[in-house]
């Protein structure tokens, strides 16, 4: 398995790594009935990444992992009005759904953030 999709957090929340530095979030994706050898994956992807982005193992300052058992949200007909119930009755209860799972719909990862920080800022 090998790193599918690669983002730079620290273009998307400058806060994500100290000044000089760049904090990279990849997903490496999997079927379920693949193992999971999360600390040789986590290693494959930063040699790969070091390969491809030009920097040294000894580069990197912290690196972890995350694995998620349903990383996508799975659609049929009936998803949009079902979600739509759900979300506009949490919302007249004080709770503000956000992000993929919070929606229940596709988007991208900084979409999702934003959400998150844009949600946030209702109440700061």
């Amino acid at each position: 398995m090998d790193v599918s999709r690669v983002k730079v957090m620290s273009n998307v929340a400058p806060v994500a790594s100290r000044k000089g530095t760049t904090a990279l979030q990849c997903e490496i994706f999997r079927r379920m009935d693949e193992d999971l050898p999360v600390e040789e994956l986590t290693e494959k992807a930063a040699r790969d990444l070091g390969r491809l982005l030009g920097f040294k193992q000894t580069d990197i300052h912290a690196i972890s992992s995350i694995p998620v058992s349903h990383s996508y949200v799975i659609s049929d007909h009936n998803r949009e009005a079902a979600s739509n119930t759900i979300i506009s009755w949490l919302e007249e209860n004080d709770i503000y759904p956000v992000g993929l799972f919070g929606k229940w719909k596709f988007i991208w990862s900084d979409a999702a953030y934003i959400s998150v920080a844009m949600t946030a800022l209702k109440f700061w």
